[in-house]
């Protein structure tokens, strides 16, 4: 009680400060225990591969490190921002028209991860779009990330995105985004794969990124502002303007 009166109390936040960026944090094995952690404000570690077989919305800012292992999920939100390192986050079979990792607030930052979203909606649709990670009025800073999607639903007209932006702000350092999607069977519905999509004002800063995608990136409904350095980029088509 006295430490906790003159120091504050044992927090992950407070912790880093006292001991120059250590993290105390929760060993978590199942679903259950790591959304309880992340509820309850505190740094998740993953002891072990885990799958959530419901989307998961945490209103707290995250601290995941996922050590190494695989988070498997149908979708997962983080409306504070916060931190994730060091592992892989699936989709398995995701059958959602959502977003697999949405940040929809604050600031988030990536160290180390890979996104590998592979997308299957087996329904007759007429259009189907699928998105591996989207910031949505906030700030993300992706270090030696790698993003990949797979919008493998067949519909007449497909769309994937490796990264979306709406009204966000976004670096990457290092690391790759990979888009690829199957043919739209619409005599107009071609293959669209994009590396970036846009809404509103955004900003993305790709610093020795490599890009593979048919479009690098897509804006919508906004202004966007890219700016490359040191690149390899495949992309038949640099900035794909829709509107």
């Amino acid at each position: 009680t006295a430490l906790d009166t003159a120091f504050g109390a044992l927090t992950a936040e407070n912790a880093a400060n006292w001991f120059g960026g250590l993290t105390i944090g929760t060993l978590v094995t199942t679903a259950e225990e790591l959304e309880d952690a992340l509820n309850a404000g505190k740094a998740a570690i993953l002891g072990n591969d885990i799958t959530l077989d419901t989307a998961l919305i945490i209103n707290e800012a995250a601290d995941i490190d996922l050590n190494g292992y695989t988070l498997t999920t149908v979708g997962l939100e983080l409306t504070q921002g916060g931190n994730i390192a060091d592992g892989t986050i699936a989709s398995g079979d995701n059958t959602a028209m959502t977003p697999h990792l949405m940040i929809s607030g604050g600031s988030v930052t990536m160290d180390n991860v890979t996104i590998d979203v592979n997308h299957h909606l087996n329904a007759n649709s007429e259009w189907s779009e699928a998105t591996g990670l989207e910031i949505s009025n906030a700030t993300a800073v992706l270090n030696n990330c790698n993003i990949k999607i797979n919008n493998q639903t067949k519909a007449k007209w497909v769309f994937s995105y490796g990264i979306s932006l709406v009204n966000a702000d976004l670096t990457v350092n290092g690391g790759s985004i990979t888009a690829a999607c199957v043919a739209g069977t619409s005599a107009n519905g071609p293959t669209n794969p994009n590396a970036i999509s846009t809404i509103g004002n955004c900003t993305a800063t790709l610093n020795n990124v490599i890009v593979d995608a048919t479009y690098y990136c897509a804006t919508v409904q906004g202004h966007a502002t890219i700016n490359t350095t040191d690149k390899t980029v495949t992309s038949a088509v640099i900035v794909d303007n829709r509107g």
